[in-house]
């Protein structure tokens, strides 16, 4: 499991710096996004943790990559590129 850490921080770091598309999956109570890449299926890979936004899922944002963790990427918010397209709840 060590060595599969590794390449998944590996590939991560690699993203630091970049700006991607993301899609919103969940927003906590506190205001915490999660959302996931294109490359990334949901409840699988690589999610997405972006904090400071009012948010709501489905919402898809151009994310800056401020930092990699072993199985997740860190971003802030460029800009909003697409907005949800229904808000259910709230």
């Amino acid at each position: 499991m060590e060595i599969q850490r590794d390449i998944s921080m590996h590939r991560n770091q690699a993203y630091v710096g970049r700006t991607v598309q993301v899609l919103v999956d969940e927003v906590d109570a506190d205001g915490e996004a999660v959302g996931r890449t294109e490359a990334d299926a949901p409840e699988v890979d690589n999610e997405v943790l972006l904090s400071g936004n009012d948010l709501v899922p489905g919402t898809f944002v151009e994310a800056a990559i401020t930092d990699a963790l072993e199985y997740d990427l860190v971003g802030s918010v460029v800009r909003v590129s697409r907005p949800a397209l229904l808000q259910i709840g709230g």
